[in-house]
């Protein structure tokens, strides 16, 4: 008698691309949860033959950081859909810019070049805000400054930083007061220098004499 074991079998699916991940950083000390985006994220289907009208739904996508300091694999990546994984950055790696690497449950590997950036601090970008209403000749207008992380959330950090102000024509006529700490006013250009301070924040008064 002849015996015949049919194997499990698989359908060949699209390979896997990369558009973006969101965000784009993270800082070192805390791990980051991102959505890396793209196409084609297919689960891999195994259709049994021995068992008709069965099949097994494997979700097994890996991903790593991959950079000058070595490659590093992120932690509880799953599919959402189609077009996104889930993935937490752990953290304590190494500071830089990596790229993704996505690995699908049919072994196709994708990478997306310069996708993430390690940072040892949370701060992302300066806020500059100015009150609503348009302060008219003499009064003072405060100019507000704010170091923020990727999701708007103040970041309590002290930073030097350098502004400029200017009005269309050229250099405004005003006088700034300090608000800066160590701030120096330059009146020949108008820039201002110093430090937000260890709560990351500013406000600089400052006086129009003229509209």
């Amino acid at each position: 008698m002849l015996w015949v074991h049919l194997l499990a079998c698989g359908v060949e699916l699209p390979v896997p691309t990369l558009t973006g991940v969101a965000p784009d950083r993270g800082w070192n000390g805390e791990p980051t949860v991102i959505a890396i985006e793209g196409e084609a994220f297919y689960p891999q289907v195994q259709l049994d033959a021995n068992q008709p009208g069965e099949a097994d739904l494997d979700r097994g996508f890996v991903a790593w950081l991959d950079g000058e300091s070595g490659r590093f694999p992120l932690s509880s990546v799953s599919a959402v859909d189609y077009e996104h994984l889930r993935a937490v950055v752990d953290p304590g790696l190494p500071l830089g810019t990596y790229d993704v690497l996505v690995e699908s449950p049919g072994r196709s590997l994708a990478r997306l070049d310069d996708a993430f950036i390690v940072s040892d601090t949370r701060a992302d970008r300066l806020v500059l805000s100015t009150p609503s209403i348009t302060p008219t000749v003499n009064d003072t207008a405060a100019i507000e400054v704010a170091l923020v992380d990727p999701n708007g959330v103040p970041v309590q950090a002290d930073l030097e930083v350098r502004m400029r102000l200017s009005v269309p024509d050229g250099l405004p006529n005003a006088d700034v007061a300090l608000g800066l700490e160590g701030q120096v006013t330059n009146y020949q250009t108008f820039e201002l220098t110093g430090n937000l301070g260890a709560d990351g924040f500013a406000s600089v008064p400052v006086q129009v004499f003229a509209p």
